[in-house]
């Protein structure tokens, strides 16, 4: 007589089931990182991690450029009394960006007063006395945006001033024309009258008698 196990009724032994666990899958490389990026986040050392997300994304972010200049870059025949004004990309830090400007001719540096509106997207460079007549005037612009931000792009340039001087006129009624600083003319009756250097400053204050019987306009 055959004896049973216990619970078999056909006298068939029964089948165990495999308990081992089953080998774990290699992980990717990305979710690892994902992984100890969240663990460091619940043990609270996350910070340092999104200061560098936040640090990558400023990386991403266009540095400020300067979009216009006018008088433009390589202009001729510019007026010794004109402004030079910059726009830039987005606001700056007005208390960071600044223009230098030279005559190319011999490096000599140029004082011109700033002013800004109050966007901080447009500076204008007024002139202290007037550009040198028919000199190169060169300019460069250093500067950074409210986040630091160095500006990049094209930020060197010039222009050309126009020149002056008296056309010469003589005899009775005849007329002389000078440019110094801005366009003056005067009217003269009788002798010519003598050429003014351009790169001095002159002042004319009350009644001036430039010959006989002349008069200021």
């Amino acid at each position: 007589m055959a004896l049973l196990s216990p619970g078999c009724s056909d006298g068939v032994a029964p089948t165990v089931p495999d308990e081992t666990p089953p080998s774990p899958q290699p992980e990717s490389f990305t979710a690892m990182h994902f992984r100890h990026f969240t663990q460091n986040l619940r043990r609270g050392t996350g910070l340092v991690a999104v200061l560098i997300l936040l640090a990558l994304g400023s990386l991403a972010q266009a540095d400020p450029t300067i979009v216009s200049v006018v008088p433009a870059n390589g202009a001729t025949g510019v007026s010794p009394s004109t402004p030079i004004v910059f726009t830039f990309s987005e606001p700056m830090y007005t208390g960071a960006t600044v223009a230098l400007f030279t005559n190319q001719a011999g490096g000599t540096i140029l004082p011109a007063i700033p002013s800004w509106n109050s966007a901080g997207t447009v500076l204008t460079y007024t002139p202290l006395s007037a550009w040198p007549s028919g000199a190169s005037i060169g300019w460069e612009v250093f500067g950074f945006n409210p986040s630091f931000a160095q500006l990049t792009g094209t930020t060197t340039g010039s222009f050309a001033t126009g020149t002056g001087g008296g056309t010469g006129g003589t005899g009775t009624n005849s007329v002389t024309e000078l440019a110094v600083g801005r366009g003056v003319t005067y009217d003269q009756y009788s002798t010519g009258l003598a050429t003014l250097d351009t790169n001095a400053a002159f002042f004319f204050i009350g009644d001036v008698t430039l010959a006989s019987n002349g008069c200021l306009r």
